[in-house]
């Protein structure tokens, strides 16, 4: 089983099989592939079966961030809109939780819940700097706060217990 599924609503909500196979439906709503047309908090219920299914952590990113081993969530309301107008930007954000997994002793909820909690700090940070203006720049500056965040300043955003 994989150790954490992370994706958008509409992802999250295609890997539960609620979408079926037809993309997009005769409704034209639905899945209609990586680009989330759902909410997060409409894939909350389908993030937790499959975390129960799998025995995983799953994590869907979307204006709240919902984490979940199936049987405990963790909500992340930080971040930024303009993050949905980067390219990869979820990719990155898989690759960070990956790497706090793996330093996180088993503790994959935490650790993902960490990740999301970084990779938001530093969206938020990345796109208050003035030289940021729209999702060129913010790329450039993300890895930058990416790299320069630290747990201080998580701990004095509130995101750090």
């Amino acid at each position: 089983n994989p150790t954490v599924v992370r994706g958008n609503a509409s992802e999250i909500i295609a890997l539960s099989g609620a979408c079926g196979v037809e993309i997009p439906s005769a409704s034209g709503t639905g899945c209609k592939g990586v680009d989330s047309t759902a909410s997060s908090d409409d894939a909350k219920s389908h993030g937790a079966s499959l975390a129960r299914e799998f025995q995983c952590i799953v994590a869907i990113s979307g204006k709240t961030d919902y984490i979940t081993d199936g049987s405990r969530v963790v909500a992340c309301s930080n971040g930024t809109a303009t993050l949905t107008k980067i390219t990869a930007a979820g990719c990155s954000l898989s690759c960070l939780c990956a790497a706090y997994c793996a330093v996180a002793g088993g503790r994959f909820l935490e650790a993902v819940a960490a990740a999301f909690a970084h990779f938001g700090a530093a969206a938020e940070i990345a796109e208050s700097r003035p030289e940021v203006r729209g999702p060129g720049t913010l790329r450039v500056h993300l890895v930058d706060e990416l790299h320069r965040i630290t747990p201080e300043t998580l701990e004095e955003r509130g995101l750090l217990a």
